[in-house]
């Protein structure tokens, strides 16, 4: 109830902020141009899902038979937006939500969920946006804003999504990296970036735009050990439209930690091109990372993919998508292989899914295949049938390189299979019920890594979306 409360308290202040600036006027975005503006939306999250002992043996870094339980967690994610139009060239933006990947590093199967601060609403991203900023091209953007980069829309980032990536490769990569030890221990903190951000867009053409940014994406000030050990990112973006759905990007970035001596510099570039043949679309992006990943450590990293999709013309809309993945791992002591990234790819629930799942970030190379329906189904028996997708997507994976400090490992981390239906109830509402089993993973079996008793794990995932 405290934390309702505050919420009710947080929205009331801004509207009533409202009031003062424009004379009582707290309006919608249908209302008259040039009006000043609050509007609210929001969209609540609720999964829920069913792990069996083979996943939380490994998240549990279990040496030996596992012996632990199956088990079911629920964490929800809550989010709230406040926009403000201050006038025609400024706005701002406000947006909360509970940090249920806030809990901190853990070997537990469960420690990051349900505790601490988990479901509490903070603050992920506050900012004054200015447009037509000195020149008529220029926007100006300043405070804790998402940084992001796909090619394609619905989909997760390969390389960079400040807002949703789990900073495994932030925040304890450099002791406990993917596969170095029994333990799964990776970090589930997010990594919000905040800083200045400059975009230059063509108004004339509109066909391409130019993003230079410089901020932070850690800052921690606990213990004296601690004091200053903040990470920037720094760089630049650049889209380039060739056409509808016809897109390439360039990326150049820097992520730096004085205290660390960590400088790790990445260019990438994406394309992404559809309409080469009727109905088939094509799509690549390649990453390559120097520079130091810490005192004595050299960087050098490299990631990934290409893939087509093929539309089938028919009534259900099925399509079929192949993708090819490539993240490097691995390296010595004086060289870390493993690819560093602020991620949000989570296109299958065990292996990369980073709330319930294992989070595979980097050291991996992976097979995709995914295929789809639309069909529609009139549930309520009212004359308007929902949409009901279908997807099927199998997955080979296996390590791309031996984990750093070992030897002689098995590199198979199975194939899984994904079954995932979403019933678009209406525009605000919807519900998904998905089924993964992965299995052949002997790197899980392997005595010198897990030594779990099984390589077969499953999941069983429900939840709601609701957007308004």
């Amino acid at each position: 109830m405290k934390k309702i409360g505050l919420l009710l308290v947080v929205v009331a202040f801004v509207i009533a902020a409202a009031n003062l600036l424009n004379a009582g006027q707290v309006v919608t975005e249908q209302t008259a141009t040039g009006a000043k503006q609050i509007k609210v939306s929001g969209e609540v999250e609720m999964p829920m899902v069913s792990r069996n002992a083979g996943v939380n043996s490994v998240l549990d870094g279990v040496a030996g038979p596992a012996t632990q339980d199956a088990d079911t967690l629920w964490a929800p994610l809550i989010t709230l937006n406040l926009e403000a139009a201050l006038g025609d060239k400024i706005s701002s933006l406000i947006k909360l939500q509970n940090r249920r990947l806030d809990a901190g590093v853990g070997t537990g199967a469960n420690a990051d969920f349900l505790g601490g601060d988990n479901l509490d609403l903070a603050i992920k991203e506050a900012c004054l946006k200015l447009e037509k900023f000195i020149v008529q091209d220029l926007t100006f953007t300043y405070g804790l804003q998402n940084l992001k980069t796909t090619l394609r829309d619905g989909e997760g980032a390969f390389f960079l999504d400040s807002n949703y990536a789990s900073s495994n490769g932030m925040n304890g990569f450099l002791t406990e990296a993917n596969f170095t030890t029994a333990a799964w221990n990776r970090s589930k903190d997010t990594s919000e970036f905040g800083g200045l951000r400059f975009d230059y867009s063509s108004l004339k053409n509109n066909n391409y735009q130019v993003a230079l940014f410089l901020g932070k994406v850690s800052e921690t000030a606990t213990g004296l050990d601690q004091l200053h050990n903040d990470t920037s990112l720094n760089g630049a973006i650049v889209w380039y439209k060739l056409g509808e759905d016809k897109v390439i990007n360039l990326l150049v970035t820097q992520l730096t930690n004085p205290k660390s001596e960590m400088a790790i510099q990445t260019i990438g570039l994406g394309a992404n091109y559809n309409g080469a043949m009727p109905n088939l679309g094509a799509y690549a992006e390649y990453y390559n990372q120097t520079g130091d990943a810490a005192a004595g450590l050299g960087q050098s990293a490299s990631a990934y993919r290409v893939g087509a999709k093929y539309d089938i013309k028919h009534k259900l809309n099925p399509y079929v998508d192949l993708s090819y993945w490539f993240l490097s791992g691995g390296g010595s002591a004086t060289k870390n292989n493993n690819f560093v990234s602020l991620e949000n790819v989570k296109s299958t629930m065990i292996l990369e899914d980073e709330v319930f799942g294992l989070d595979l970030d980097s050291n991996y190379t992976a097979i995709k295949v995914e295929t789809g329906v639309t069909t529609q189904v009139d549930l309520d028996k009212d004359g308007s049938p929902e949409d009901l997708k279908v997807k099927l997507l199998l997955g080979q994976f296996s390590l791309s390189d031996q984990p750093a400090g070992m030897t002689g490992v098995d590199d198979s981390l199975g194939t899984e299979i994904d079954l995932l239906f979403t019933l678009q109830y209406n525009p605000s509402v919807s519900f998904t019920l998905g089924y993964a089993t992965l299995s052949g993973g002997k790197f899980f079996t392997d005595p010198a890594t897990y030594n779990a008793a099984e390589d077969s794990m499953q999941m069983v995932s429900f939840g709601t979306n609701v957007k308004f």
